[in-house]
Order: C-alpha cells, then sequence, then structure tokens
C-alpha cells in the first residue's frame, strides 16, 4: 500500500495513493511528511 502524508489546516493525514509518476531521471524519497510505503506481511500457511 502507497500513502502520502498531507497538512489540512494543521492536520497531518495519510491518503491513499494508486501510483507515482516518476520522469525519466528523476527521483522519488519515501521519507516522514511524504510517500509511505506499508508492506504486509504473509499470513498464508496458517
Amino acid at each position: 500500500m502507497l500513502h502520502q502524508t498531507i497538512n489540512k489546516g494543521g492536520m497531518s493525514e495519510m491518503v491513499h495513493v494508486d501510483k507515482v509518476t516518476i520522469p525519466p531521471h528523476g527521483t522519488v524519497e519515501f521519507t516522514p511528511g511524504g510517500y509511505y510505503h506499508h508492506a504486509h506481511a504473509s499470513q498464508s500457511g496458517r
């Protein structure tokens, strides 16, 4: 799951992002207050 932290009226909120467009030779950083990737551990075998 990919989220982006946004600030609305002094309150931070994480919103779901479907994709991030990176221009040729561009970069994206996963930093506090920016984009956030949340990986879930597999529950298989239970």
